[in-house]
């Protein structure tokens, strides 16, 4: 994980001039308006907090530190180019070692970090559906897709070994399935694990810093020497592997696919092409960069896309789980702007954030899907 060159909080926070070019991009000063549900507000709290001005476990700083989504719409736009995501992490890591953390987050964390753990939450999702009341994730626990090596139909590019994670092993494995289906079908061979294997993001995210270091080195050593790329699906997933496995390509999907000789095959193959309304998640523009790639992707298809307002849906990994309310209030410009989106399918790079739009559309427009925008082009070959 990355830390401060000095280990000095202070000094990285000490880049923040305070200028609040930020503020407009914040979800979370955005629905309240407060100058510590804010980027330089936190910044200030995490200063205090590490210069011994303020207590680490002061309850008003902790609530504001805890709100922040990790969403990274300030360090994107910040024209000092302040490494907020260390600070954030590095401050959480601080109050953690200091005051504890939540047991939900606990819990959360104990069952993504064991592989044994995450299959045995699935088969007792698939036997008890009613856990879906309290998580509407576990709905979606399935068998993960067929394990092992996906020859490739026709000319061979090459092999890639698909990251499948450690909840998105077995909640999103449809996606996983249907990018096994898109890839193969353009030449590539798929090796796919047998074991979710995380990557880290959820326990860095909450400062457990020295487990998310741990859970990225087995991360690396499962990955076999003789594949040319790993492809990551879920967008959240994205920064923490590609920092596990560097120096390997790793890439996110759908900018995977819109390079220009992939593009050409996907023309060649002569998708059908219903519209969909396309949600970008805030991993996809800020970790990946490639905000454009589903669109320009699926427009190579021949899709007619429209986008929803730009912004957080709010779920933003462990908070959908576990402020859910939160979430909901959060990304409520988002959620709105479903009800004038055209098509009867959704696309949503990032599993959870297709899970709470899908939970939101539900009320708004019944019978709607929400899907990853590889499982789009694979259910229309």
């Amino acid at each position: 994980m990355p830390r401060p060159p000095d280990d000095s909080i202070a000094a990285l926070a000490d880049r923040c001039v305070q200028c609040g070019l930020c503020l407009p991009h914040c979800p979370t000063y955005a629905l309240e308006h407060k100058e510590t549900e804010s980027p330089r507000g936190r910044i200030a709290l995490a200063r205090a907090i590490d210069q011994g001005r303020m207590a680490t476990d002061d309850a008003s700083a902790a609530e504001a530190l805890d709100h922040c989504l990790g969403c990274g719409s300030c360090q994107s736009v910040c024209p000092a180019k302040v490494d907020y995501a260390s600070i954030l992490i590095g401050t959480r890591a601080t109050q953690r070692a200091r005051r504890g953390t939540d047991a939900r987050q606990r819990l959360l964390e104990w069952t993504t970090s064991n592989p044994g753990r995450l299959r045995l939450l699935a088969i007792v999702a698939r036997w008890l559906p009613a856990w879906g009341r309290f998580a509407p994730w576990i709905r979606r626990m399935r068998r993960p897709p067929p394990v092992g090596l996906h020859p490739p139909i026709g000319a061979r590019r090459g092999r890639i070994w698909l990251a499948t994670g450690c909840l998105g092993h077995f909640a999103d494995a449809e996606t996983h399935r249907d990018a096994i289906r898109v890839l193969t079908r353009l030449g590539w061979e798929v090796l796919a694990p047998r074991d979710a294997r995380c990557c880290g993001t959820l326990h860095a995210h909450a400062g457990n810093v020295e487990l998310a270091d741990r859970l990225g080195s087995r991360l690396a050593d499962a990955v076999p020497a003789d594949v040319d790329a790993v492809v990551v699906c879920a967008s959240g997933c994205f920064a923490h592997t590609r920092r596990a496995l560097a120096p390997r390509p790793v890439h996110e999907i759908m900018a995977f696919l819109d390079q220009a000789e992939m593009r050409e095959a996907l023309r060649a193959l002569g998708v059908d092409a219903p519209p969909v309304a396309l949600h970008v998640p805030c991993t996809q523009r800020n970790a990946v960069g490639r905000a454009d790639a589903a669109a320009s992707t699926l427009a190579a298809c021949g899709a007619d896309t429209s986008a929803l307002t730009a912004g957080c849906c709010g779920a933003a990994g462990a908070q959908l789980m576990l402020d859910p309310r939160r979430a909901r209030a959060v990304g409520a410009p988002v959620i709105d702007s479903l009800t004038s989106a055209t098509g009867s399918t959704l696309a949503s790079q990032n599993f959870l954030c297709a899970v709470h739009l899908q939970q939101a559309w539900a009320t708004a427009r019944p019978g709607v899907r929400c899907l990853h925008p590889v499982s789009w082009i694979a259910q229309h070959l």
